[in-house]
């Protein structure tokens, strides 16, 4: 019985991000490093206290568009979150996609009606 504890102690605390890999990424969001299991986007409600549990888990790059967050999860896969929400909750409900490079951009371009999106260069 000891044993299986600690075996499930040592699962949950790998999953717990480290503390000097967390990078704040705009809002309430941020990346984190998870031992082994590469990097995770997270929401947070108190700055000094950080979720564990992700909105995605594998993303490989982030950037800010306006009002929305795109995510990186694939060599052909994205997702776009709101900035600016009020719980872990709201930025799942209203998660976006997954979408492929070029569905992306048009929806980009429908969300924040900018025309130079095309001009950004590669993601």
């Amino acid at each position: 019985m000891a044993v299986g504890l600690l075996g499930s102690c040592q699962w949950v605390l790998g999953l717990i991000p480290d503390e000097d890999k967390i990078t704040h990424v705009a809002g309430r969001y941020y990346t984190a490093a998870i031992d082994d299991a590469g990097t995770a986007l997270h929401w947070y409600a108190d700055e000094h206290h950080y979720g564990t549990q992700p909105l995605l888990e594998a993303v490989y790059h982030t950037r800010l568009c306006g009002n929305y967050l795109v995510a990186r999860a694939g060599t052909d896969f994205y997702v776009v979150y709101p900035v600016q929400v009020h719980s872990w909750e709201d930025a799942k409900q209203k998660q976006e996609g997954p979408f492929d490079r070029k569905e992306l951009m048009e929806k980009l371009l429908r969300l924040t009606g900018d025309t130079t999106l095309n001009q950004t260069g590669p993601f």
